[in-house]
């Protein structure tokens, strides 16, 4: 007999970016990446993010050196546009899940992480497991903490979002190839295996030149 109280996972509603995907999406077509339905859920922003990229204004922040302030305050523009409230976890609760990650981070090899996650990555992970939210990543270390915190089902990456959106036919071969072509002047990559997803996509030998690796994180 199927018990009523049984709490089944709902699938989920929204999408939380970081800000390294933000600003991907920004120089790569911001018209169709901010603005498509994707099939994962509705693309949202939090706070968190809208706070880390408006500290790249400052004229000393290495990321207002690489993306310029015109970009940074294109992201910002996009953002909060997409800004939604989301569900505040208990203080408590922030702590248990920041303790579990610590924990988690100190038994990842040295393929499984990069630069250590940050508070910020960490808070962010916190509200995406409250929000039951997908997190969309390139930054090693959080994809990782990611994985063990609300499981590999619920991560997403720059590739991920772009496969979708060429997949709905929002973009062409052509259109997606001269975008990345523009991510690789600002220095932003994609990861390995989410550049052979892409390319096996487009139909495009994983050869051809464009961005290698993973996307860094500075």
């Amino acid at each position: 007999m199927t018990n009523p109280q049984k709490d089944e996972r709902k699938p989920p509603q929204i999408i939380i970016c970081d800000s390294n995907v933000i600003m991907m999406m920004t120089i790569f077509k911001p018209s169709i990446m901010f603005g498509a339905t994707y099939s994962f859920g509705k693309l949202v922003v939090h706070q968190l993010v809208i706070g880390e990229i408006e500290q790249w204004l400052r004229p000393e922040s290495k990321k207002n050196k690489k993306f310029g302030r015109g970009l940074i305050e294109d992201a910002l523009g996009y953002c909060r546009d997409m800004e939604v409230k989301f569900k505040v976890p208990a203080e408590q609760e922030r702590k248990k899940y920041h303790g579990i990650m610590s924990g988690i981070e100190s038994r990842l090899s040295e393929n499984q992480k990069s630069a250590s996650a940050s508070a910020a990555d960490k808070d962010l992970l916190v509200f995406a497991k409250k929000n039951n939210a997908k997190l969309a990543t390139q930054e090693l270390t959080l994809r990782s903490l990611t994985k063990g915190v609300i499981g590999e089902d619920m991560l997403l990456s720059f590739e991920d979002l772009v496969v979708d959106v060429f997949s709905q036919k929002l973009l062409t071969k052509d259109e997606v190839l001269r975008d990345l072509d523009t991510l690789s002047r600002y220095n932003e990559s994609l990861r390995a295996d989410g550049k052979a997803m892409l390319m096996a996509a487009l139909g495009v030998s994983v050869g051809i030149g464009i961005g290698k690796g993973r996307s860094p994180k500075s």
